[in-house]
């Protein structure tokens, strides 16, 4: 209570004399394996032994504790000590006690408690001032305790173990909020916060120290010069256990961030996160000398050294174990996640994702003599800072005896085991360089970043990939808890894929083919199917080759299967394909005039006839046939050929002379027995006359007829003289089909991640495309390139067209985006860092709006849709959400109701960056401008206060602050009941009526003689008469309590008082 008088001097002399008296007379009888209460709201008799007789002050049940006892505290702050002087006090352990909070209070078993909603704080803020300055050293000291010592639902805030030591971890130099020399206790369900110390901020366990600890925070701990371990210090021959912990935003200015664990000491962890933590080196974990560090299922993320090691710095001989465990966004100037010097790292299952260097060693820096091995590990996108690093810059090595092992891993530019090409690092074999295919994955540029989703996709190239051989050892469930094996085979990196990976699915197309020229003609079995789904690129096979040759023994309908394998899953699908070779067809020349099978020519007698032939698929092949012309011998084994050579005869008898083919074979060894060689036959008509020869072929438009091709009706005129007079001619009317135009319409570009139709135009009955084995006049196509349809009507006759569509590279786009300050400023920030583009070639605009060149947008916090336009009408979109890095607060600090004349003294507790200057109101009118503001009040005041920081944010505050006059109380010392009616009567006199709540009078044995509750002051009558029970007692000293309350709060009185006769 503050102020100043006669009320506030007795309160002080009263204090005195009730802690004496609460010695002498309320110290209980503490019995073995005990509940010992403590509460600082309690009203009782303050001695520990239910809720309403609660001890005020924690110090005092630990010092009544004994060993098997549990101590109950309830929700609120408690201090080491009531001295603001006495920075060497706190609370310590006894041996064999289990001290819990998170009571409220009323519970009757230690499973009631609710840790969140009553929190309790062990606090080392003895001045009161909400700073570090001035501090406990230390808050609770658990040294020399055992394993059945438990430390349970608290918050420790606020130690401050700032004295510099030059050797070893003296007290007042370590652990801010827990020092621990040599103890084994158990630590549960705590948060440990806003402690500072030279070393181990957190916690310190030295000298054989062995400690457990489950579901505890560490956060926001820093440790200054010359020490380590922002969060906790490991040290001397000690073993650290840690189950689902986490440790986020702690701070050293030398080593070890989150930890420091060093000399001969064993450190393990699992199922724990390590975010944001901070140091000159070993952000989350610094490892020195002869000491181990096994971490299982646990997460990375975030954490920022300035000179090495983004997650772990190991140093001098230590034994590094890590499994199933995610490290991801992490950054230093050196090892983006880990550094070594003559240290030894075995990796399983890790998931190391976006984890960025300045300078070298994306991932892996080694000073010295270090060993690292990852097995069925995932590594990805770890490098060099914000440039586009090649990915073999994930490891850097200082010295020529580093060894970098990678077995069964997915290993980003790697180039896989099939085609290993990182020199100086060992390839242990199964290991891959696909694309990890992650729910959400980051980039090395986002480091450092908590950003991610880093579970694998049912396409993921990790899954059913690790081998089975490197899981001895490790956990036998994955991070998220799920059986680290349960498709056969492990997966790579941290998580487990639980569904069924798909097969792919191809379908095959029907085929029809004409040979190439030499006979025979190759295909890319890739090229006879279509991938309808599938998680990577598919490779088909038939009979185990990936082309199959065709000649002309495959003249007719061919089957075969094709087996075509997904190289990702490495599952399979199958199709049956139907591949038709054609038959060769030829074509017939009798002296120039091209003839058709069943033609009827006139010629002249004794005009030589020349008869060549030629085949379509290879004009130059030789051919060699077997004909007989009329009723003569069979013409056999005749080379005919439209270039070189040909067949001459004279007919001088008239008549009519069939021309039959028995046979055809030409180079290639494509023959045509008797069966098909028989189709081409032929008439000559031989008459002495001239004679006119009509004519008339229907062809297809397009086809070509004496080497003119033809495109609509055509009569062509051959007069052939002969010497006898005789001249033939033959008028060739040469008709052309009305078959529809074939023309391809289509979209000129694809755009990444779209499509396009081409359309063929109606009045055709068949449609064949050369990518896709549909039977349509409309395709839908994925990819650009060359398009070909072969289209046939009505009349047989076929034409072809292609077409071409461009597809553009993708356009890929690095954003560098910063938050705005607070939610009401608009310093946010999207540019434009990167573009797969040239400038000039594209839009850039955001909801909407155009950016002009420098492409730097800057706005208040929310979701923008942002969009690249380039110039194909191409686009890249995306979201992106600027958020703010502070929501502005401000509380005001200070007493809410202050007594009258005394000085009130106010400051702006704000989470405002570079707060510029605060507004000060008090009853609306303005009293000034600094962040603190002290006044002399006469009368109740509302305060408002409103603070201002930079880039327009701002934050408002209001308090209503009471001042008050303080009550007089009288109480006596002495009084004398002999009924004369003069202090008759003992009670307590005040200035207004206030309650007497309790009048509790003892005798120097403790004896309680005399009780009254709820009687008003100022009223002797009511007090007490000097009597027992209607006895009159002797004269003497009686101790008395009293407890007043007024109009705020509850005041207690304690003293003695003289009973005269």
């Amino acid at each position: 209570m503050s102020g100043d008088g006669h009320f506030k001097l007795l309160l002080k002399s009263m204090q005195v004399i009730a802690l004496a008296f609460a010695l002498m007379i309320f110290t209980p009888l503490i019995t073995f394996s005990q509940a010992i209460f403590v509460d600082h709201s309690a009203d009782g008799s303050n001695d520990g032994t239910s809720w309403e007789d609660a001890y005020f002050d924690l110090q005092d049940a630990l010092q009544v504790a004994v060993f098997g006892d549990e101590i109950w505290v309830a929700g609120g702050t408690y201090y080491p000590t009531s001295n603001e002087g006495d920075r060497s006090a706190r609370f310590v352990l006894p041996d064999g006690v289990t001290l819990l909070g998170g009571f409220g209070g009323f519970e009757e078993n230690s499973s009631d408690r609710n840790i969140g909603l009553f929190r309790t704080t062990l606090s080392g803020d003895i001045t009161r001032t909400g700073s570090l300055y001035g501090n406990s050293h230390t808050i609770l000291d658990i040294s020399h305790t055992n394993s059945e010592s438990l430390v349970d639902g608290f918050t420790i805030f606020g130690g401050n173990a700032e004295i510099i030591a030059a050797d070893g971890y003296p007290r007042n130099n370590s652990g801010g909020g827990i020092y621990n020399n040599g103890g084994s206790a158990t630590i549960a369900n705590c948060v440990i916060s806003g402690n500072s110390a030279n070393q181990g901020a957190g916690m310190t366990n030295v000298n054989a120290a062995n400690i457990y600890m489950v579901n505890t925070v560490f956060r926001d701990n820093k440790v200054i010069l010359p020490g380590g371990g922002g969060g906790l210090l490991n040290a001397d021959d000690s073993r650290l256990e840690i189950v689902n912990c986490t440790f986020e935003g702690n701070s050293s200015q030398t080593t070890g961030g989150a930890i420091l664990n060093l000399n001969n000491s064993d450190l393990y962890i699992e199922q724990s996160d390590f975010l944001n933590n901070v140091a000159i080196n070993g952000a989350a974990i610094y490892c020195f000398l002869n000491s181990r560090l096994e971490i299982s299922r646990s997460v990375f993320q975030g954490n920022r050294a300035i000179a090495f090691g983004g997650v772990i710095a190991s140093v001098l001989h230590n034994q590094i174990h890590i499994d199933n465990s995610v490290i991801t966004g992490n950054i230093a100037k050196n090892g983006g996640t880990f550094y070594g010097e003559k240290s030894h790292f075995d990796l399983y299952n890790i998931t190391a994702i976006g984890n960025a260097a300045h300078a070298k060693g994306g991932l892996v820096f080694d000073q010295l003599n270090s060993t690292f091995n990852f097995y069925n590990s995932i590594l990805w996108e770890n490098k060099l800072g914000d440039t586009d690093s090649p990915p073999s810059e994930f490891f850097y090595s200082a010295g020529d005896n580093t060894t970098l092992g990678f077995y069964q891993s997915i290993v980003q530019g790697s180039g896989g085991s099939d085609d290993w090409n990182l020199e100086g690092a060992i390839d242990g074999g199964g290991n891959r360089d696909f694309d990890p295919k992650l729910v959400a994955s980051i980039n090395s540029i986002h480091a450092p970043s908590t950003y991610g989703d880093f579970r694998l996709t049912e396409c993921s190239p990790a899954v059913n990939f690790g081998s089975n051989d490197y899981t001895d050892g490790i956990s036998s469930v994955d991070i998220e808890g799920n059986d680290r094996i349960i498709d056969g085979i492990v997966d790579m990196g941290a998580y487990e894929f639980d569904e069924e990976v798909p097969p792919p699915e191809i379908s095959c197309q029907e085929i029809a083919i004409q040979l190439e020229a030499n006979g025979n003609m190759s295909l890319p079995v890739n090229d006879l199917f279509v991938v309808i789904d599938s998680c990577g690129p598919v490779e088909g096979q038939i009979f185990g080759m990936d082309s199959i040759v065709l000649d002309c023994s495959n003249i007719g309908i061919n089957y075969f299967t094709v087996y075509a394998k997904d190289l990702f899953s490495e599952k399979a699908d199958s199709c049956e394909l139907s591949l038709e070779v054609l038959e060769p067809t030829y074509r017939f020349i009798i002296n120039g005039i091209e003839v058709h099978p069943g033609d009827e020519i006139t010629f002249c007698p004794g005009i030589p006839l020349n008869l060549a032939m030629h085949n379509t698929m290879a004009k130059s092949a030789p051919i060699i046939s077997d004909f007989r012309l009329g009723m003569e011998t069979v013409h056999e084994d005749i080379v005919l050929d439209y270039e070189d050579y040909y067949f001459e005869f004279l007919k001088e008898e008239e008549g009519l002379y069939p021309l039959t083919f028995l046979s055809i074979e030409d180079a290639n060894g494509c023959a045509l027995g008797e069966d098909h060689a028989s189709q081409y036959f032929f008439f000559i008509n031989i008459e002495f006359s001239a004679d006119t020869t009509l004519l008339t072929n229907k062809l297809c438009r397009g086809d070509f007829f004496r080497g003119r091709m033809i495109s609509s009706d055509t009569v062509f005129y051959s007069t052939y003289y002969n010497l006898k007079g005789c001249d033939s001619i033959v008028i060739e009317n040469i008709e052309v089909f009305d078959s529809p135009k074939l023309t391809l319409e289509a979209d000129s570009v694809i755009c990444s991640g779209s499509y396009a139709e081409i359309t063929a135009p109606e009045g055709f009955i068949s449609y064949e495309w050369d990518k896709n084995p549909e039977d349509v006049r409309q395709i839908q196509v994925y990819t650009g390139g060359f398009f070909s349809i072969t289209a046939r009507d009505e009349f047989g006759c076929q034409f072809e067209e292609d077409i071409f569509i461009l597809e553009p590279n993708p356009i890929d786009a690095k954003f560098n985006v910063q938050p705005a300050t607070c939610p009401s400023s608009e310093d946010g920030v999207i540019q434009l860092e990167w573009i797969s583009l040239d400038d000039g070639d594209f839009v850039f605009s955001i909801n909407d709006e155009m950016i002009p060149p420098a492409y730097i947008f800057r706005g208040s916090t929310g979701l923008y849709f942002l969009s690249i336009e380039d110039q194909f009408g191409c686009r890249h979109e995306e979201w992106i959400d600027i958020d703010y890095q502070v929501d502005p607060f401000v509380e005001i600090m200070g007493p809410a109701e202050i007594e009258f004349g005394d000085s009130l003294i106010l400051w702006a507790n704000t989470n405002l960056p570079q707060p510029d200057f605060a507004e000060w109101l008090l009853n609306g009118q303005s009293a000034g401008n600094g962040l603190t503001l002290g006044v002399l009040p006469d009368d109740d005041l509302l305060v408002e206060v409103e603070v201002f920081g930079r880039s327009a944010c701002r934050a408002t505050a209001l308090m209503n602050v009471e001042v008050y006059e303080l009550a007089q109380v009288f109480i006596p010392n002495a009084f004398s009941p002999n009924r004369d009616g003069i202090n008759d009567f003992f009670t307590a006199f005040a200035d207004e009526d206030y309650l007497i709540e309790k009048l509790l009078i003892k005798d120097r044995w403790g004896n309680t003689i005399y009780r009254a509750e709820s009687i008003p002051a100022n009223m002797p009558e009511l007090g007490w008469n000097g009597e027992i029970n209607g006895q009159v007692l002797n004269p003497g000293e009686y101790l008395y309590l009293i407890e007043l309350r007024d109009s705020r709060q509850l005041h207690q009185f304690s003293g003695t008082v003289t009973l005269l006769r």
